[in-house]
C-alpha cells in the first residue's frame, strides 16, 4: 500500500466514474487511456480521453459535454474555470474550448511563425502568451496575431534557462526550468523574482497561493504569498513509479487522481501547515 505524508483519508470522489456507489461508468473496462486534466469551483471532472476527447462530468459522474479534437492533444490547461486550451506542438495546432466544450477558435501558429512555438497559454484578456523558441523570448499576442508584449533575448536575463513550462497566475507570468526551478515575469516582459527549485520532475500546479512540484516520489509545496517559506512535503509515495498518483490534481487542499486499474478518481484529503 502507498504511504501518504500528512493524510487524512483516501476515498473515491463521489462524481467519478465506476464503483463507490454503483455511479454510472465512463467506458469501464476498456483499454482507453484517460487522465484527470482539470477539477472546476462546481466539483465537474474534465477527462482527457487518448489525448484526442474532452468529457465533462457532473459532480454524479454524468457527462455532461464532450468534444472529439481532430488530432491528438498532449498540453491542456484550463484560465479561471472558463476557458479551457489545449496543444499539439507536432502540428502547431492549438484550440481554445469553452465552458461547455464548444469551440472558440482553432489556431495553427505555422501559418503565423517560421519556427515553432512552445508551451501557448490563455490569459484572462484572450491573449496568448507563448515561447518563440527563433528568438528565444516569451512573446504575448492576440488571437489576431498582433503582438503584445515580449521579455529580452531570454539568455540576457537568465543565462542558459531551458523553458519547460509557463503558467498565468494574478498577472505574473512563470517560466519553469525543470532542471533549475521557475522565474516570474511581470506583464511588461520584466523579470521580478525566482524561486530555484532544482530537480523538478513533472509540471508544477498552482492552488491558491499554493505552488505545487514533484521530486522523487514526493510532491512539495511552497506558498508564493512567502518568499522566506522553505519548501514542505505534502504527499509521499511509495511506489515512484506509478504515474496514476504522480499525474493528479490539487484543487481546494486536497489531491484528485485517476485510477487506471479501478477505472475512477480517487480523492486524498492531507493537512499541511500553511
Amino acid at each position: 500500500m502507498n504511504h501518504y505524508i500528512g493524510l487524512i483519508s483516501v476515498i473515491c470522489f463521489n462524481f467519478l466514474l465506476m464503483g463507490c456507489s454503483g455511479m454510472r461508468t465512463l467506458g469501464s473496462g476498456s483499454s482507453v487511456s484517460r487522465k484527470l486534466v482539470y477539477i472546476d469551483d462546481a466539483k465537474n471532472g474534465f477527462i482527457l480521453e487518448a489525448n484526442r476527447s474532452l468529457v465533462k462530468l457532473n459532480a454524479n459522474g454524468d457527462e455532461m459535454f464532450r468534444y472529439d479534437f481532430e488530432i491528438p492533444v498532449f498540453k491542456t490547461g484550463m484560465y479561471n474555470g472558463l476557458q479551457f486550451y489545449a496543444f499539439n506542438e507536432s502540428f502547431q495546432r492549438f484550440f481554445i474550448l469553452d465552458k461547455y466544450l464548444n469551440q472558440i477558435t482553432s489556431i495553427d501558429f505555422s501559418m503565423h511563425f517560421p519556427n515553432i512555438v512552445e508551451h501557448p497559454v490563455l490569459d484572462g484578456n484572450q491573449s496568448i502568451w507563448l515561447f518563440n523558441r527563433n528568438e528565444n523570448k516569451v512573446q504575448r499576442w492576440t488571437t489576431q496575431f498582433s503582438i503584445l508584449t515580449e521579455t529580452q533575448n531570454l539568455d540576457l536575463i537568465i543565462p542558459g534557462v531551458s523553458i519547460d513550462q509557463i503558467f498565468i497566475r494574478k498577472n505574473i507570468v512563470y517560466l519553469v526550468d525543470f532542471d533549475k526551478g521557475l522565474y516570474e515575469f511581470d506583464f511588461t516582459g520584466q523579470l521580478v523574482a525566482q524561486h530555484l527549485l532544482p530537480g523538478i520532475a513533472e509540471e508544477v500546479q498552482i492552488d491558491g497561493d499554493r505552488l505545487y512540484f514533484y521530486q522523487t516520489g514526493k510532491w512539495y509545496f511552497i506558498n508564493l504569498s512567502d518568499s522566506l517559506m522553505s519548501p514542505k512535503v505534502v504527499l509521499s509515495f511509495e511506489d515512484q513509479s506509478n504515474k496514476d498518483i504522480v499525474n493528479g490534481i490539487f484543487f481546494n487542499n486536497s489531491f484528485y487522481y485517476w485510477n487506471e486499474n479501478t477505472s475512477e478518481v480517487k480523492m486524498i484529503d492531507f493537512a499541511v501547515g500553511k
